[in-house]
């Protein structure tokens, strides 16, 4: 399986440098908006599947189904980590997607709350996308940029903390 992953066409591409940054800057994007996007759409599909529930019952189920998005999440990082190494950032990136969009349908579909935990629990398991972005930032493509960056980060936070002070006198 793993020389047929690399043998895709989609893993040869793109070889420039700002191209893969742009790639993996846009993965990033999508799969914060489907987690950004969860609680919203799950009230409202909870509701629909349980139109009785109260705020409190609502609140805490989608809290259940969002924690153990996250907590597949932490208990599977190692073991993407591993994959990374093993087959390649775009594999694992590849995987992660095509999972996770398979565990969104499946939410969409499913027909009770315990239905939605499994599939976001599957969906913070194979959601690999988190260590292959991040790999390929701390593998040396914006290395050299760091402590320039730490640097300005710190600039702008005193100068942040010199005009708070200004405007208060």
């Amino acid at each position: 399986m793993r020389w047929k992953l690399f043998s895709l066409p989609w893993a040869y591409l793109p070889k420039d440098k700002a191209a893969v940054v742009a790639v993996i800057a846009s993965v990033r994007v999508v799969d914060f908006y489907q987690i950004a996007s969860f609680q919203t759409c799950m009230t409202l599909h909870l509701q629909y599947l349980q139109p009785g529930l109260s705020t409190t019952e609502l609140a805490r189920h989608v809290g259940v189904a969002q924690g153990m998005f996250t907590a597949a999440q932490v208990v599977s990082a190692p073991a993407w980590g591993v994959a990374v190494d093993k087959i390649g950032r775009k594999a694992v990136i590849l995987i992660g997607l095509i999972a996770t969009a398979i565990s969104c349908v499946g939410v969409a579909f499913a027909g009770s709350i315990g239905t939605i935990v499994f599939w976001r629990f599957l969906a913070g398991a194979t959601n690999g996308t988190v260590i292959a972005a991040r790999t390929a930032i701390n593998c040396g493509y914006f290395y050299r940029f760091f402590c320039q960056m730490a640097l300005l980060s710190h600039f702008f936070r005193a100068r942040q903390c010199h005009s708070d002070k200004t405007e208060s006198k």
